[in-house]
């Protein structure tokens, strides 16, 4: 059937897809097709060289004429190849289909396999028609929706896919023409013009379909289509040329090789081919796609197991059935020779310098640079560097082929002078090869400076002494060329405790030249055992040329020379264990005008101090030349200045402007001098030692020492008193430790008085000195509160000194008894003397926290009917807190609030556990009705924390008795623990409660008996109770639960005297709070004698 060159769709057609979106998915499928004309990378851009191969074949094969079937394989393939070129073109696609699939999920896109493409093979003329011819079939209904297109399409330059021209749409089936199998057609693209730039033109073909099943999508052979003005070409893949990398213009065997296979396509468009290269029996496959008439290479790896003559081959697969061999030949792989293996050079030795210098005495690092131009990687071995007699070895391994590895030596050249150098190279077979020789050229640093002068290099304090000696030993000899050795011995202190600075320093004579073999040694004995243990030089080569002037040339910090004079000095205080120091120096060249040593140090109990400046310096002048020392505001009561120098004769010498006089001259160009400069030393300014030539002059140190004679004066460093829970307590054992120095002369004896308060203690103290000396005092406080102490020095003289002043704060316990903490016993009541009874109610209601307490009380029941016989009620109510720092509590009596009488408190311990505990005691006599029933209520006041009631008890003293009796009460609140660490110092021995029952009659007692009251007295054997020193056991067998409160009553008539004392004490633990003991004694009534009384007497 013949179709219409172009079809516009209706707009009925129109609304019917763009309304029916549920059953019609359109899809716009862009294809890109690569461009054929793609160079392909010449056989000249490989990295190595490459080797022809002899082509033994003599044509290329035939190549079969592509069919159809062909061609719609190249095209499908070559559609999925392009398809992967624009991922944003493709996830676009994806994206539409995903749109589609949410709205209607039964509407499947049809996309892809039916969206056909072919590149135009020829290139378009300006103004041409393109005409194409096309047949689509497929598994299409009637009744389907069925709408087929072509556009004219082309690659920009960049790559991207434009339209050039819109070809059309073709609605069949329900919305259009009828089916037919196939439809079949040709459309012509007129007037095409091509773009500049264009990389290809290609001709789209798409389909869509509303059908959704699986038989309705095209097949790619369903619609094959052709250009029908250009005739099509078959494919004609041929091979250009089969090349080897090579090594020296060399193939070698077990070295893996570039093999690059060159191809092109004289025919049509070749969309994807398969090469295989088979070389030696071993076969590799690549893909070329887009093959046109440029060449491309495809590179390929091989490994020659042997040497010989190896063939090789090429087959080309269009992956359609179709494959021929294009190529036949053969390359040689030649042997590798020793020689061509690995081969190791050196191409560099480098050496680290300092001002473009390889010198002595530092580390330098030799870098050798290590190649391998050989044809094989070298696995492993060793480069030996020796530069003079010294060598070094170090390891290569993986060296490849035209690599380098860069070694790294250390070298500490020692002496200077040319050194040759060699560089050895040692394989794992055992051949060894020298790869480099040449020499290097090391020499002695050196700077310069103009000239030198004394400067200060120490200065400080010190108890012992300033040391300053220098000795020329053996005499000097001015000859050179020749070895010397110097051996001398300073004893700088017959004792001493520290050194806080010791500098060494000699003199070698040389002449202005260099000697490049002048070394010496240095070395030093410092704990005088004859063994020289301390190497300060070893062979340390000196040998540079001078000027005749005051240049100095400096080595290093400790070596300098100047003229013709080495001068060398050395901080060598931590070599120095002993007051008797022996050095030996060795010079290889020249003679040893001196050795110098100056110590500074501490000795204990010296009764001095000296302050000191040491000045060193390498100093030549035919003129004048001073050094300063900074003493300004300094003063002494003595003054030592010494210099050496290393001249022939003495210079003038001044200091501070005055003259000193030299007691000896120079001898062997050495000599020492010390003044004592006392007399010319002024403390308003510094001070200068000025040194004017005779002819030329040389100095290498110059020290001061102000010393200064120190007053005994023994301090005190600190008063301390051993103390309980932080505190200093009564009734405690103290130590009162006092810490005594001397910052002066060594004190032999003096007292030591330690007042606190109205008390003193003496001790005398021997030997006082600048350690710290302790002084123990043993006290016993039996007073509280803030006490003053002092301690005075008496020394043997006379003289007493107030070293110390301060306080200290004596704390009584609150768990101790009040009698030790307070000075009171317990307050005793007036005495009741008559026919009375005492009448004990108790445990009234039980403990309370925080709340009210409640009870009622019924005195005609309890047994007082007759209000005129009751003498006193007495009602005691006991209270405490817990981390609450104010209490007490309220009483109400039928309603009316009642006034307390007494009211006693004690505090726990002490500081932040200083919490009171109570007794309120209120007499209720005239308060209560004696017919009927009383209510009372309790009430814990408190400012904070928790606040408790503990259960009253009523005394009554009720006339009822036929005895006569007499009845004691004492009262407090006191609060013991005892022997435990929360018992804040409190003892048994002071956790004990006093009350003193006095002028007790002992005529007639018939009984008496001892009511004690505490609370908190719990069941344990914590607590006794002593009457008149005789144990009455512990209360808490009396002790209530309930109120908390223990009443115990005990018989004590046969123990009854005039003054009773009666105690509680607390022995161990847990607290007791005593509230109350109370002495009752009864008499017998005494005989009724006859009363005989005459009336009258009468006579008869």
């Amino acid at each position: 059937m013949q179709l219409h060159n172009k079809y516009v769709l209706n707009s009925e057609f129109k609304d019917i897809m763009i309304n029916n979106k549920t059953k019609l998915f359109l899809l716009f499928t862009v294809i890109f097709v690569a461009m054929i004309g793609i160079s392909s990378i010449s056989a000249a851009d490989a990295d190595s060289d490459v080797v022809s191969v002899e082509d033994t074949s003599n044509n290329i094969a035939d190549v079969p004429t592509v069919s159809d079937d062909n061609i719609d394989n190249s095209i499908n393939n070559d559609v999925q190849t392009t398809s992967d070129i624009n991922s944003n073109v493709n996830n676009n696609s994806k994206e539409v289909k995903k749109t589609v699939e949410k709205e209607d999920k039964n509407v499947k896109g049809v996309y892809g396999d039916y969206s056909l493409s072919v590149q135009y093979p020829t290139s378009i003329t300006s103004g041409s028609n393109l005409k194409v011819d096309y047949s689509v079939d497929g598994n299409i209904d009637d009744d389907d929706l069925f709408i087929i297109g072509m556009n004219l399409n082309y690659l920009d330059s960049t790559g991207r896919q434009k339209t050039l021209q819109t070809g059309f749409e073709e609605p069949y089936g329900a919305a259009g023409l009828p089916i037919e199998h196939p439809m079949t057609g040709t459309y012509t693209f007129t007037n095409v013009r091509p773009v500049s730039g264009a990389q290809s033109y290609y001709v789209g073909l798409f389909a869509y379909s509303e059908n959704s099943g699986a038989d309705g999508y095209l097949q790619p052979n369903d619609a094959p289509f052709t250009f029908s003005d250009v005739a099509v070409e078959p494919v004609n893949v041929k091979v250009d040329s089969v090349s080897f990398a090579t090594i020296n213009d060399k193939v070698y065997p077990t070295i893996s090789t570039d093999v690059t296979v060159v191809l092109s396509n004289n025919g049509s468009a070749c969309r994807e081919a398969n090469v295989t290269l088979t070389v030696d029996g071993t076969s590799q496959t690549k893909k070329v796609t887009n093959l046109g008439s440029s060449p491309k290479s495809l590179v390929y790896q091989h490994t020659f197991s042997t040497e010989g003559n190896k063939d090789v081959s090429v087959i080309v697969d269009y992956l359609n059935g179709t494959s021929f061999t294009a190529y036949t030949g053969n390359v040689m792989v030649s042997p590798l020779t020793q020689d061509e293996r690995a081969n190791v050079t050196v191409n560099s030795v480098s050496y680290t310098k300092k001002q473009n210098k390889v010198i002595t005495e530092t580390s330098t690092k030799v870098t050798v640079v290590v190649g391998n131009n050989g044809v094989l990687s070298c696995d492993e071995a060793d480069v030996t560097l020796t530069i003079g007699d010294e060598s070094q070895t170090k390891t290569i391994t993986n060296l490849n082929r035209l690599s380098t590895q860069n070694l790294v030596y250390d070298y500490y050249f020692k002496s200077p002078g040319t050194k040759t150098v060699k560089v050895v190279v040692d394989y794992l077979n055992g051949t060894t090869v020298e790869a480099y020789s040449g020499n290097v050229k090391v020499e002695i640093y050196y700077t310069t400076v103009s000239s030198e002068l004394l400067t200060t290099k120490a200065t400080g304090t010190v108890t012992g002494g300033l040391y300053h000696n220098a000795i020329q030993n053996p005499s000097f000899d001015s000859s050179l060329g020749r070895k010397f050795q110097s051996d001398v011995t300073f004893n700088f202190a017959d004792d001493y405790s520290n050194v806080t600075t010791a500098r060494l320093y000699a003199v070698l004579y040389d002449s202005r030249d260099e000697h490049p073999t002048y070394s010496f040694n240095l070395t030093i004995d410092g704990n005088n055992d004859g063994d020289y243990e301390s190497t300060i030089e070893n062979n340390h080569y000196i040998g540079v040329a001078t000027t005749p002037d005051s240049t100095v040339y400096k080595i290093n910090d400790n070596i300098t020379k100047v003229y013709t004079d080495y001068v060398l000095f050395y901080d060598v205080t931590d070599y120095i264990n002993s007051n008797t120091v022996n050095v030996e120096l060795n010079s290889s060249y020249g003679a040893i005008k001196c050795i110098g040593l100056i110590v500074a140090y501490n000795q204990d109990n010296s009764g001095k101090e000296v302050k000191y400046w040491i000045n060193l310096g390498t100093v030549w002048s035919n003129s004048d030349v001073s050094t300063t020392f900074a003493t300004n505001n300094y003063q002494a009561d003595d003054i030592n200045l010494t210099q050496s120098i290393a001249s022939s004769s003495n210079p003038t010498t001044t200091f501070n402007g005055n003259t000193l006089t030299y007691t000896k001259n120079p001898s062997g160009y050495f000599g020492i001098e010390s003044w004592n400069v006392t007399d010319k030393y002024s403390s308003s300014s510094n001070m200068v030692l000025k040194n004017t030539a005779s002819g030329s002059f040389k100095t290498m140190a110059a020290t001061l020492a102000l010393t200064s004679t120190l007053p005994t004066n023994v301090e005190v460093d600190s008063v301390t008193f051993t103390k309980t829970q932080d505190a200093v307590l009564i009734y405690n054992d103290t130590n009162v430790t006092v810490v005594v120095r001397n910052n002066g002369v060594v004190c032999e004896e003096a007292d030591v008085t330690l007042t606190i308060g109205d008390e003193s203690q003496t001790k005398t103290v021997t030997n006082i000195g600048n350690i710290p000396q302790t002084v123990v005092f043993e006290e016993y406080f039996t007073n509280a509160g803030l006490k003053d102490v002092s301690v005075v020095i008496t020394y043997s003289n006379g003289t007493a000194v107030t070293a110390y002043t301060g306080n200290v704060n004596i704390i009584a316990s609150g768990y101790m008894g009040k009698s030790f903490s307070q000075g009171t016993n317990m307050t005793v009541r007036p005495i009741y003397d008559g026919y009375n009874t005492l009448n004990v109610f108790g445990h009234m209601y039980g403990y309370k926290s925080n709340q009210p307490a409640t009870f009622t009380f019924d005195a005609n029941s309890k047994g007082l009917e007759d209000k005129n016989k009751v003498v006193d009620i007495l009602y005691y109510q006991p209270w405490g807190t817990w981390n609450g720092l104010n209490a007490n509590v309220e009483l109400s009596v039928n309603g009316k609030t009642i006034e307390a009488i007494s009211s006693y408190t004690d505090q726990k311990g002490f500081g932040s556990y200083d919490y009171p505990y109570g007794l309120t005691v209120y007499n209720l006599t005239d308060e209560i009705v004696y017919e009927g029933v009383n209510n009372f209520t309790v009430t814990p006041i408190r400012d904070s924390g928790i606040a408790y009631i503990y259960g009253g008890y009523i005394l009554a003293i009720y006339a009822n008795n036929t005895n006569r009796t007499v009845i004691s009460i004492a009262e407090d609140m006191d609060a013991l623990t005892a022997n435990t660490s929360s018992s804040y110092g409190a003892t048994s021995d002071t956790a004990i409660t006093y009350a003193n029952h006095n002028g007790i009659d002992t005529e007639g007692v018939s009984s008496a008996y001892v009511i004690a009251t505490a609370n908190n007295a719990g069941p344990s054997d914590n607590n006794v109770l002593l009457v008149n020193g005789v144990n009455y056991g512990n209360m808490g067998s009396a002790y209530n639960g309930n109120s908390q409160v223990s009443i115990y009553n005990v018989n004590v008539t046969e123990d009854i005297l005039e003054n009773n004392v009666i105690s509680v004490q607390c022995i161990q633990d847990t607290s007791v709070y005593v509230l109350s003991s109370i002495l009752v004694v009864t008499y017998e009534e005494p005989v009724q004698e006859p009363n005989v009384v005459v009336d009258s007497v009468s006579f008869t």
